[in-house]
């Protein structure tokens, strides 16, 4: 706590003192989460099977924010490495495959405010094996097959 006392002084010399404030606590300020990133890294991130990605997200906030990562249907804990600092965050995903590929929610929370970011991966894998194959057109030059892969 702090107790304040003010008294001025011109040329002619100084005034008396104030009377004393009431005490006063110093508190940090406080600022809600925002990610400090640029519009290249909105952009949908496309990495090849068998590869590695990292989404590296700066961002600021007072207190500093709790950062949560997540995935529909993923445990990101097992299936990424997630680091993060006082100022930015980042999840690398290792021998990415095609289930890698989807929407990434990263988000920030601290007592002022919570703030999410979702950024999209698209994992680019050769297709796997047709099944349910079926015939919907036939002509004497061609066929219409479709299939689940």
């Amino acid at each position: 706590e702090y107790i304040f006392r003010v008294r001025s002084v011109n040329k002619i010399g100084a005034s008396d003192p104030s009377d004393s404030s009431e005490p006063q606590v110093a508190k940090e300020r406080e600022e809600e989460p925002v990610f400090d990133i640029d519009n290249e890294m909105r952009k949908t991130l496309v990495v090849k099977a068998g590869d590695s990605f990292t989404m590296t997200v700066p961002f600021r906030g007072k207190p500093i924010p709790n950062v949560l990562w997540s995935k529909p249907d993923t445990d990101l804990r097992t299936q990424a490495n997630i680091d993060s600092s006082d100022n930015r965050t980042s999840l690398t995903v290792e021998k990415a495959t095609r289930n890698d590929s989807g929407k990434y929610t990263l988000t920030l929370q601290n007592i002022v405010n919570t703030a999410s970011l979702t950024l999209l991966v698209k994992v680019l894998d050769s297709p796997g094996p047709p099944s349910n194959i079926i015939v919907k057109e036939v002509t004497k030059e061609s066929a219409v097959l479709s299939w689940e892969t």
